[in-house]
């Protein structure tokens, strides 16, 4: 019996042996902390680290926990293994007071934070995958010249890369991509890095972000609702003499954001469908630029300048002063045409893309005229990505005017900013007119009976015209106000659209119409303006027009025909000093030609037969003479 239990037991070892080995495989998921000691010993022992040398530090199954780094000089290579995973985890890679240590090739995720190096110098963070971390991918503080580079930090709920306190150091040829917080974030008298070409695409609050204290209240404001279009590229704050260059930015929002920081360079950088902004921040060098294949102008301290025509990726100006920006089409940048702490300036005539964050941007700005400008959606209609027409943020006494704002997500957000004057602008299909509209106290009307604004949402009638609204007759002027809010009220809203038209003698002509305006012209030799006007929509019956015309253009009395046929008009207002009358009618809609000519008054027709009379008289007297 004896003989026959031994082979038993030593079959049942045998499988236990070969069982153990069957499952020595779900060891590659070993769970813990592993460090490695100053003195170069693993601890503890059984960790999936292999060394030969004490320098070359192999990771040989994936790991669920987190790797201290103690030891100076040592290369740590992960050979593609995980690291991470534990919730709750803090770390998967740490590195305090160290110097001259390589992480290398490792795929870490579902931790807090992936890579951390604290207080340690000339160390190399490269060709890591980092993902999913919920607070920041690499992260560098109080460290100095140490490199990252060639990692791939992708779709962390939080900041792909953090450097804070943080000097010399170099953040190259990374992959920075749909980060929800940041792609990079270096925060707080970071200076003296260099970051250059990484691919930093679609990060949704930032890509490189250098965070300190001031303007916190203007920085968040700028930083919400972003959606899915993304959020900063690079944000620097209270920071100087970083190099950021000839990196690929996409679809962030913006590219890169200087934030009270001075003497930074951006140089030959790239950006798509995003662009820069520079709030508080001075003396840096920005050149050699391009948004969308398209030049990005930056000027700053500049006075007296003009930028006329052309097709432009962005326009950027910090602390200038008679700046002139006319007839200029712009790309879509976070802000197309963007001023901070820039003064009497006119930006007119513009054509000008919200696809991004805003089309316009006034921060610290005053005594700017923005007028005539058109800004709208790239697509033609509303989609969601569209964002602010116009940004006024701590902006006062500027004039904004005969603008044409249509498919925003929003025409307009304001905060702290107050004394402008809005009106005769257009503000059509945008989701909301007016929003994060705080603490602002504008005038959005001329009073009466020059107007306001166009609102398509605002939903009247006219049938009443005068200063209160309360005497029968339509006048091209709401029956009742637009209110946004008790401090901002449109009390003399239009019924239609506003448009500006040049005459040859100087002067422009104002139509306000239901109708659309095909064409205008002006007749010197007559004094005769024609207008061709059809429908505005498919079932339109009626349609109105409200003309404002200088007498230099045209004295009156006046004679208004539709399609050859005299009409009668109503005149709102007429002021021989002001040398200015404004006419009103209506007719029944289809494709139509209106004519306006001056009348002959009975005066002038005395004063033609005298003057005919006078010449016969004369020419009688030199017959019978001769």
């Amino acid at each position: 019996m004896y003989r026959k239990v031994v082979p038993a037991i030593m079959l049942t070892l045998l499988l236990i042996g070969l069982f153990s080995l069957a499952i020595k495989p779900a060891k590659s998921e070993w769970t813990g902390t592993v460090y490695i000691r100053a003195d170069g010993s693993i601890d503890p022992p059984d960790a999936p680290i292999i060394t030969y040398d004490n320098i070359t530090y192999i990771v040989t199954s994936d790991l669920v926990g987190t790797i201290i780094i103690e030891r100076d000089n040592i290369i740590l290579n992960g050979t593609s293994h995980f690291v991470g995973g534990v919730i709750g985890g803090r770390y998967g890679i740490r590195l305090e007071h160290v110097r001259n240590v390589t992480v290398t090739n490792f795929n870490i995720n579902s931790v807090q934070y992936g890579i951390g190096v604290f207080y340690s110098n000339s160390c190399n963070i490269v060709k890591n995958t980092v993902t999913g971390t919920t607070s920041y991918g690499i992260e560098l503080s109080s460290a100095f010249n140490n490199s990252i580079f060639e990692n791939n930090l992708t779709g962390n709920y939080g900041t792909g890369i953090l450097l804070d306190y943080s000097e010399g150091n170099s953040i190259y040829k990374n992959r920075i991509q749909s980060n929800s917080g940041s792609g990079v974030y270096l925060r707080s008298s970071c200076n003296n890095n260099v970051i250059s070409e990484n691919n930093i695409t679609g990060n949704y609050e930032g890509g490189v972000h250098v965070n300190g204290n001031c303007n916190r209240i203007l920085k968040n404001f700028l930083s919400k609702n972003r959606g899915s279009v993304g959020g900063y590229g690079i944000l620097i704050d209270e920071s100087s003499n970083n190099i950021i260059l000839s990196n690929n930015f996409s679809n962030n929002c913006p590219g890169v954001s200087l934030v009270s920081s001075f003497n930074n360079s951006l140089l030959n950088n790239v950006f798509i469908y995003d662009g820069i902004s520079v709030p508080s921040s001075y003396n840096n060098i920005i050149c050699n630029n391009t948004v969308n294949g398209k030049p990005l102008v930056y000027l700053e301290n500049m006075s007296n300048y003009s930028i006329e025509g052309g097709d432009l990726g962005q326009i950027v100006l910090v602390r200038c002063r008679n700046i002139k920006i006319t007839n200029v089409k712009i790309s879509d940048a976070y802000a197309c045409i963007g001023l901070w702490e820039t003064h009497n300036c006119k930006i007119f005539n513009n054509s000008i893309p919200s696809y991004q964050k805003y089309g316009i941007l006034l921060v610290k700005s005053y005594n700017n005229t923005v007028c005539a400008n058109k800004i709208s959606s790239t697509t033609g209609q509303f989609v969601w990505d569209n964002r602010y027409g116009l940004g006024l943020f701590y902006s006062c006494n500027n004039k904004i005017f005969q603008n044409v704002f249509t498919y925003n997500w929003a025409a307009l957000a304001g905060l702290y900013s107050s004394n402008n004057l809005l009106y005769h602008n257009a503000f059509i299909a945008n989701y909301y007119q007016i929003w994060n509209y705080y603490h602002c106290n504008n005038t959005w009307d001329l009073g009466y009976p020059y107007g306001g604004n166009y609102w398509s949402d605002h939903i009247t009638s006219d049938m009443y015209k005068g200063v209160k609204q309360d005497k029968n007759g339509g006048d091209g002027i709401c029956d009742n106000p637009y209110i946004i809010n008790e401090y901002n009220v449109d009390h003399y809203p239009l019924m239609g659209p506003f448009n500006s038209f040049n005459t040859s003698v100087g002067y422009s002509v104002g139509v306000i119409s239901n109708s659309t305006v095909e064409d205008f012209n002006y007749f010197e030799s007559n004094s005769t303006i024609v207008i061709h006007i059809s429908s505005r929509t498919a079932n339109q019956v009626f349609g109105f027009c409200r003309l404002t015309i200088p007498h230099d253009v045209m004295h009156p009395p006046y004679t208004v025909k539709v399609n050859d046929t005299t009409i009668n008009f109503q005149t709102i207002y007429e002021n021989y000093t002001e040398g200015i009358s404004i006419i009103y009618f209506a007719y029944e809609h289809s494709k139509l030609e209106i004519t306006i000519t001056p009348e002959l008054s009975s005066s002038i027709i005395l004063s033609l037969f005298m003057l005919t009379t006078t010449i016969s008289t004369i020419l009688l007297k030199k017959r019978k003479q001769n």
